[in-house]
């Protein structure tokens, strides 16, 4: 759709961060290329948003430097309040849970809690003044508001969409899949505030289903990332260890999943947060020779079931200090599986150290090669150090917002074999 004579259509580009998916910029298609290096930030203001950067791109999408294009992209200020598409738990404007995990706890029934909602894609900028095309011709000015037609969301828009039985899912597929290869499998299940109708909300609440699709990861590991979506009306998992029976159907997708495509079946993973690691815990118990290792974030399961299966597997237990009880549960379960014979290594990190540093600190955690893994962010760093005031649950949150940003972690995940019974 055409907006005026020059301005074909403005795409907002949201891209997904370990709190949550954000507006990032707005992609202003013209009808001819412009030229970058006539750009300036003054030339764009964009509704309650503040602009940061602005340059010419051949594509709808952010990238390190400007270039010619038919695109003009301005960047917009992540720390604005309307960049936030769905705010995190921790976030200091988010609701005051009185429970970790979001409107049902750690899987608990708290049914009175909204559920989170994504806000629309969309935005509206105001082109004050000329702009410059590659061609030596004066674009004009265009004062009325213009409001974005299209929403671009990189990586999200690279996973598929089906449903198996009751349960939607998204599916990434490496883009070169070859079905004479073996591929591992990484399946990510969220916590409970993304429960919902929305398919894509376990996608955007952080980066735990994401970040393995990445074209950076893929690089390294390529493989299938699974990623289902619970209906808001199932409590999948609850604090007293009881299961909900879609546990069983989403063991069934992954059956089916890895029929259809070629997939290693000594690497398939899972991983999960809140009520995403108290189903990869469960999972776990009930087929401990199915995974090759678990990635357990920012929950807790229970000791005497999981001493009694899971003392030979692969696990990387990892979360906040301050998380009020996977704290104490994850001690109780590391503390019964060493019992039962398990070797496990524990590491207390400060989370405000570099990317570099935590990293290389995860690295020797990995090294000392036991086989659980148990990470805990000092609580007096876990939380960001920017001056505002979050609440105690935002130690919850926290805890996969920093472990699905440690690239030692994904490395080490994607590293194990199955163990052959």
């Amino acid at each position: 759709m055409r907006v005026n004579e020059t301005i074909l259509g403005v795409t907002a580009v949201a891209e997904v961060f370990p709190d949550g998916q954000k507006i990032t910029a707005a992609a202003v298609e013209f009808d001819r290329e412009i030229d970058n290096e006539k750009l300036s930030p003054a030339l764009f203001s964009v509704k309650d948003r503040t602009v940061t950067k602005i340059y010419a791109n051949s594509l709808p999408a952010r990238a390190d430097q400007g270039k010619n294009g038919k695109y003009v992209i301005t960047e917009l200020s992540l720390q604005d309040e309307e960049a936030v598409i769905l705010p995190s738990p921790a976030h200091p404007s988010s609701p005051r849970l009185s429970v970790p995990g979001g409107p049902r706890g750690l899987g608990g029934g708290f049914p009175n809690i909204p559920l989170r909602v994504r806000k629309p894609l969309t935005l509206s900028l105001k082109l004050l003044d000329d702009i410059a095309a590659a061609d030596g011709t004066a674009l004009p000015a265009s004062r009325d508001e213009i409001v974005s037609t299209k929403a671009s969301q990189p990586i999200v828009e690279d996973f598929q969409q089906y449903e198996f039985k009751s349960i939607p899912y998204n599916l990434f597929v490496p883009k070169d899949y070859d079905e004479k290869k073996r591929y591992p499998l990484v399946m990510f299940i969220a916590d409970a505030s993304a429960n919902s109708d929305d398919v894509l909300l376990p996608l955007v609440q952080g980066i735990g289903g994401v970040i393995w699709a990445t074209p950076e990861e893929q690089a390294k590991h390529p493989c299938f990332v699974l990623v289902p979506q619970i209906p808001s009306s199932i409590h999948l998992m609850k604090d007293d260890f009881s299961v909900s029976p879609e546990l069983e159907t989403i063991k069934g997708l992954l059956d089916d999943v890895a029929g259809r495509y070629s997939i290693d079946r000594n690497r398939i993973y899972t991983t999960g947060q809140s009520q995403g690691c108290m189903a990869s815990c469960e999972l776990n118990v009930r087929y401990p020779d199915y995974f090759a290792a678990s990635l357990l974030v920012s929950g807790q399961w229970n000791p005497e079931t999981m001493a009694a299966r899971l003392a030979k597997k692969n696990l990387f237990i990892a979360l906040s200090e301050g998380g009020p009880r996977e704290f104490p549960g994850m001690n109780a379960v590391t503390a019964a599986l060493e019992s039962a014979g398990a070797q496990v290594a524990r590491a207390t990190l400060n989370a405000r150290k570099s990317k570099a540093e935590l990293n290389s600190d995860v690295k020797n955690l990995i090294a000392t090669g036991a086989n659980i893994l148990y990470a805990v962010y000092d609580a007096k760093t876990a939380l960001p150090d920017d001056g505002k005031e979050y609440p105690k649950m935002a130690h919850h949150s926290r805890g996969w917002e920093i472990t699905y940003s440690i690239e030692a972690v994904r490395d080490w995940l994607l590293s194990q074999g199955r163990r052959q019974p």
